[in-house]
């Protein structure tokens, strides 16, 4: 069967407790023919010297701090095969991730991408066996386009990933061309940057989903995953603001704009009042305007963008009122 070069690009960043480790579950892959394209992004740990022990097994590249999507947009203008992995600096794969997609891919030459289920782990060991599982949206996709006798399942994923971003890039495996395609990602996002990627490349193509856990995510305390409140919010803002690319770009299939016009309302409606609930008042004001574009006859948000423009001791007042009176419900009940 034919084997087709798999291009693996791994961006890092001051990774050097981890990227080895990384490093070797991709050299312990059992489909052979793959090169790993290494792009240090910056980095001011010496990476580059620990990693000269791999010698010619690697490619390595360095630039200056520009950031994720540019080392793995820069990794793609390098990959010689027809087929790219990403892999990031402190995740790990199973030894049987490239091969099995590779086969998925042969099956049905008509997908671009295929990915898998995924476990996520921190120092302390596994944290979810099971990371998919955790959307229920997707398990009802799930159940639907299973294709039958086999782990997998197999069609159009647009509606579903806006719902919330199931694919874990550390899972993907896809076609250059389709990556190129539609540029790359977009550095334009600080997070769900490749949430925007994959949605483009599903308005096209149908995807492949191998439900097995076939890479492991770790949820690193000192970067961005480790951090609960950084990662809600800073991923609800860039989701928001995914969606909006999308709407604005006339990207959205015609036929669900209208849900996912629905949808950006009220993500935007509940992020504003997250944001006035924690006196953050400009950014209130951003998310509410944003959300009127889908839902103008919606006076509570009206009234939420006239509280943005209030003195914060009155907000505040307002806030604790209705703590109060939320807590003195519960207390009824």
């Amino acid at each position: 069967m034919h084997e087709p070069l798999v291009s693996v690009i791994l961006p890092t960043h001051n990774c050097r407790d981890y990227v080895c480790e990384s490093i070797d579950s991709i050299l312990k892959q059992s489909y052979k023919n793959i090169e790993i394209i290494v792009v240090d992004d910056g980095s001011t740990d010496h990476t580059k010297r620990l990693l000269e022990r791999y010698g010619k097994g690697i490619t390595y590249y360095y630039q200056e701090r520009k950031g994720v999507s540019a080392a793995r947009n820069f990794g793609l203008k390098q990959a010689r095969g027809p087929l790219v992995a990403l892999q990031d600096a402190d995740d790990r794969w199973l030894p049987n991730k490239i091969e099995a997609q590779v086969r998925a891919l042969q099956r049905f030459p008509d997908c671009k991408l295929v990915f898998s289920d995924y476990a996520t782990f921190d120092k302390s060991g596994v944290i979810l066996p099971s990371a998919c599982s955790r959307f229920p949206h997707f398990q009802l996709w799930l159940d639907q386009h299973r294709v039958q006798g086999t782990s997998m399942a197999h069609g159009q994923l647009y509606w579903e990933l806006m719902l919330g971003n199931c694919i874990g890039t550390c899972s993907v495996l896809a076609a250059k061309d389709a990556l190129d395609e539609y540029n790359g990602f977009d550095g334009a996002f600080k997070t769900c940057e490749d949430l925007d990627l994959w949605l483009q490349v599903s308005t096209k193509y149908p995807v492949l989903y191998i439900d097995e856990v076939l890479a492991e995510y770790r949820v690193n305390p000192s970067g961005l995953s480790g951090s609960l409140e950084t990662r809600n919010m800073t991923w609800s803002f860039d989701r928001a603001r995914v969606r909006e690319k999308h709407l604005r770009q006339d990207l959205v299939p015609t036929h669900i704009r209208h849900m996912v016009e629905r949808l950006q309302g009220k993500h935007c409606w509940e992020l504003g009042w997250a944001c006035l609930d924690g006196g953050k008042h400009e950014k209130a004001r951003e998310m509410f305007l944003t959300g009127m574009r889908y839902r103008p006859f919606d006076w509570l948000m009206w009234l939420y963008i006239a509280f943005t423009f209030l003195p914060p001791s009155i907000v505040g007042l307002g806030r604790r009122a209705k703590h109060a009176l939320r807590a003195n419900q519960l207390h009824v009940l």
